[in-house]
């Protein structure tokens, strides 16, 4: 009897092991106990129990995540929460997860169509689909020495007759069909490389594109690897087509392509990726384009290439960031169409309410936390209504993560100073702690929440997010040190195109000529 239609496709799109080893754990538990939910520690347990025995065994293995450890021998359980979730998700059509239970089971639809013959059926094409994804590996695909030769050879190519040339071959076929061998390059990339159109292109590329939102390089997001005019290096790059935002004007296309940049760089981990302007391609004007549309990129130097696992390592982390990307905006409806935003002065974000809550709560997820949907939209919504929240609950239920992760979702971060974390005292008695003072000397001396209201109010600043966030605010008697904040927070009115407020210290307090917060 074959595999009911809901499960002989589940392993159909894989980029890593993980879906069919969590089944087979699934499975095993069953096998063990004869009952049909789960623990989820249990099967956390089972599933990095076979990628350590691989491991043991000198198999091939996917490695696992460097931000856990080197070796799946050095990972513990605990450790696997948010690289679990990761399979979980792919399989949520026919997996149901419970995270109050901590429990996880096969959907009740699906334990109906299972008989013994079957649980044994998807046990044999799990354990297939595993072989059939690790033996793609055996195919060497020689990224190196494809890289290392056109670096070599594309200078003294450019002098050559270019029709027929073999490094057009090399890249409209050779790389696009090795590439495609990869287990992480599924059905729905397309892989093309350009060395020019009639004539030498100045800048040849090979890009990956995901065809559910772009099949040109001209517009949309997509992995590429572009090579130096100079041929002394070349970048693997999440970058954005250039030509279709390009149509609005220079000034215009840029602070749209640094818009999106931006957006991308907050919802995306990149870990181990350049994430700056640095990227030195040509010395020509679209040089400039390329620099404000990478999003990441790393650098190979031409006499420093690393070898064909580094790249495939590489390449496969920049394709789960891209993947990642092109599933967020598809659930979210967020057309990627590039077509120009209207940057002006009030335009702060060119996402939708509905499209910004739910880049909050992926980024959320994607760090490993959980709160509820709910809770993130209350928390967005209520700073919208009026920017000062006050969460309460007992100590270590998250709240000051819950802040912190919401500021950095939305580019806040303490590296940059758009967030700060202000511990309250209990010693404060007066607003002096938080506001500042006057010195014996008649100087004013700013605190902390002084500091950061001056910097956010700077022309330059206007359109950025800050946070401020007041932890164990009972600490002390909140009338005492934070009365006058509350009192001019209530002032707030339109003026001039802009929400003010009185003055929460007197101009002859400050050192600057700023006497409004």
């Amino acid at each position: 009897m074959p595999l009911p239609n809901e499960l002989s496709t589940i392993f159909r799109s894989k980029q890593k092991s993980y879906k069919m080893v969590l089944i087979l754990a699934m499975l095993e538990e069953y096998n063990n106990t004869r009952i049909k939910s789960f623990s989820l520690q249990r099967i956390s347990e089972a599933f990095l129990t076979h990628l350590q025995q691989r491991e043991a065994e000198g198999k091939r293995v996917d490695a696992p995540p460097k931000k856990l450890a080197l070796r799946w021998s050095d990972v513990t359980t605990n450790q696997l929460k948010s690289l679990i979730n990761t399979p979980i998700q792919a399989l949520s059509s026919v997996i149901d997860a419970h995270d109050q239970k901590q429990s996880i089971s096969f959907k009740p639809s699906i334990w109906e169509k299972l008989d013994e013959n079957g649980i044994e059926d998807l046990r044999n094409y799990a354990l297939t689909e595993i072989e059939n994804y690790y033996n793609h590996f055996n195919n060497h695909v020689a990224i190196r020495e494809h890289l290392e030769q056109v670096m070599r050879d594309y200078i003294s190519a450019k002098t050559q007759p270019f029709s027929g040339h073999q490094l057009g071959t090399l890249f409209r076929k050779t790389i696009p069909e090795q590439l495609k061998c990869l287990p992480f390059i599924d059905e729905h990339y397309k892989i093309q490389g350009s060395i020019g159109q009639g004539n030498w292109a100045n800048i040849p590329w090979i890009a990956i594109l995901d065809k559910r939102i772009t099949e040109t390089t001209q517009r949309g997001e997509y992995v590429v690897y572009l090579f130096a005019e100079d041929m002394s290096c070349v970048y693997l790059t999440l970058a954005q087509g250039v030509t279709g935002p390009g149509e609005k004007g220079k000034k215009e296309s840029h602070e749209y392509l640094r818009q999106k940049v931006k957006q991308m760089r907050e919802l995306l981990s990149l870990d181990h990726f350049q994430k700056d302007e640095n990227i030195h391609l040509t010395t020509s004007g679209i040089g400039r384009d390329y620099q404000v549309s990478t999003v990441a990129y790393v650098r190979y130097d031409r006499d420093q290439v690393p070898d064909d696992e580094q790249l495939i390592s590489d390449l496969e982390n920049l394709i789960e960031n891209y993947k990642y990307y092109v599933d967020t905006i598809k659930k979210s409806g967020t057309e990627v169409e590039a077509d120009m935003i209207e940057i002006g002065a009030e335009s702060l974000d060119p996402l939708s309410v509905k499209e910004r809550v739910q880049t909050i709560q992926t980024y959320i997820r994607r760090k490993g936390f959980q709160f509820p949907d709910h809770l993130i939209e209350n928390f967005y919504l209520s700073l919208k209504t009026k920017p000062f929240v006050i969460l309460a609950g007992v100590s270590g239920t998250g709240k000051t993560k819950l802040v912190k992760l919401f500021a950095e979702a939305l580019g806040a971060t303490s590296t940059n100073r758009q967030f700060t974390l202000i511990p309250v005292r209990p010693d404060w008695s007066d607003p002096s702690d938080l506001l500042g003072y006057k010195d014996l000397s008649g100087t004013f001396r700013p605190g902390r929440l002084t500091e950061v209201l001056l910097e956010a109010t700077k022309p330059s600043n206007r359109h950025k997010p800050y946070f401020i966030c007041l932890d164990e605010m009972n600490l002390a008697r909140v009338e005492h040190y934070f009365s006058d904040l509350l009192s001019v927070l209530e002032t707030q009115e339109w003026r001039d195109d802009r929400i003010v407020t009185a003055s929460l210290i007197g101009k002859d307090s400050l050192t600057t000529d700023q006497d409004q917060q």
